[in-house]
């Protein structure tokens, strides 16, 4: 057990899974205020440990999260290598939700990489996962990322047409991330 969970009432009580995923638990607060650095030094014994005892599904949480705080740190080659990763597991698992999020962000990452191409492939397959799932807040993510590639690569009708989609569906949950897609749609 790692140092930090010394005197958890999980390691008095023998659980290690308790433990660590109580460490995970609280490494997504780190995540949550943008501390990724904290994040990823606090997350990565709870992926060693979900590795080493075959706990894939929260492996692959796990490395979706530390992906997401690569990209965020400007680390997008590492990000993209463990999106894929826990976007094999999401797949091969059938786990819908969790592969709609790991190709959203997988569609962030290869916009830090510089790699739109990519991004839009990402974020197209997010579409339909998201579809599949019934996850509207995913959906009108993957169609925010395919609406600011438009928008970058100067095709205005697509752009709105996407930024627009993206808005309804981040209104409909009156999600705080519409105001941002407005922002993007005063700017066309």
């Amino acid at each position: 057990m790692t140092p930090v969970a010394i005197g958890h009432p999980w390691a008095r009580a023998g659980n290690e899974h308790g433990v660590y995923t109580a460490q995970a638990n609280d490494a997504w607060i780190l995540f949550s205020a943008r501390r990724y650095g904290d994040f990823l030094h606090q997350i990565t014994p709870a992926l060693d440990f979900y590795r080493r005892t075959g706990a894939r599904r929260n492996a692959a949480i796990t490395l979706r999260g530390v992906g997401l705080a690569e990209a965020a740190t400007g680390q997008a080659t590492e990000a993209v290598a463990h999106l894929r990763e826990a976007l094999g597991v999401f797949t091969e698992l059938d786990l819908r939700l969790d592969t709609a999020m790991a190709l959203n962000g997988l569609g962030d990452a290869h916009l830090e990489a510089g790699e739109p191409d990519a991004a839009w492939q990402a974020y197209g397959r997010a579409v339909e996962a998201a579809r599949l799932c019934g996850s509207p807040f995913e959906e009108a993510r993957a169609h925010y990322g395919l609406g600011l590639i438009a928008f970058d690569r100067d095709d205005r009708a697509t752009a709105q047409e996407h930024l627009r989609t993206a808005l309804a569906g981040y209104e409909e949950l009156n999600a705080p991330q519409a105001a941002a897609v407005h922002r993007a749609l005063t700017r066309l």
